[in-house]
């Protein structure tokens, strides 16, 4: 089974009703990197 970190946080993010802005925000860095990481396994 593999394990997908991106898949994770995008579904607690939407759990929370959090935006991928706000995410971007907390932890200072661009949306297009957290875009890049939900992508990647």
């Amino acid at each position: 089974m593999e394990f997908h970190l991106g898949k994770l946080i995008k579904a607690e993010l939407t759990r929370q009703g959090r935006s991928i802005t706000w995410l971007a925000g907390q932890i200072d860095c661009t949306r297009e990197n957290l875009y890049q990481l939900f992508r990647n396994p």
